[in-house]
């Protein structure tokens, strides 16, 4: 997806849930290749029926994983989507409701695993790129 940042902010992404539907403003501002794979794994269907495998209802809860269609719980939380991201660290903060790009111990290791915001907290701030 090869959008420019401008036409990026056009676009919002909704994710239907069996809890409800929420709706995700995205920021291509301070983080556009993040928007960029966001919406690209949206629009070609590679969310579908992924589960929230991490879910803490005063910290955030974590979906995104393939690896979660399936009924064995063994490798969720370690699965890749078809592209890593660099960081887009920014000043934005993670408190309820930012949408925020997962990642393992490498920086630029970002793919395809997200969270929503469920509470506050700071520690993330600088650490994981904010993009919605």
């Amino acid at each position: 997806m090869q959008l420019p940042v401008e036409e990026l902010s056009n676009y919002q992404v909704l994710l239907v849930t069996n809890r409800g539907t929420m709706r995700c403003e995205l920021w291509p501002d301070v983080a556009p290749n993040h928007v960029r794979n966001f919406l690209d794994l949206s629009y070609t269907g590679f969310y579908n029926a992924t589960q929230f495998h991490r879910v803490s209802p005063s910290f955030m809860i974590q979906g995104g994983d393939p690896n979660t269609r399936g009924d064995s719980q063994a490798g969720w939380g370690m699965g890749n989507g078809p592209r890593m991201v660099k960081a887009e660290f920014n000043a934005r903060k993670h408190e309820k409701g930012v949408l925020s790009m997962a990642r393992g111990p490498d920086k630029d290791s970002a793919s395809c695993q997200f969270f929503v915001m469920t509470g506050v907290s700071p520690h993330l701030d600088g650490k994981y790129s904010a993009f919605g």
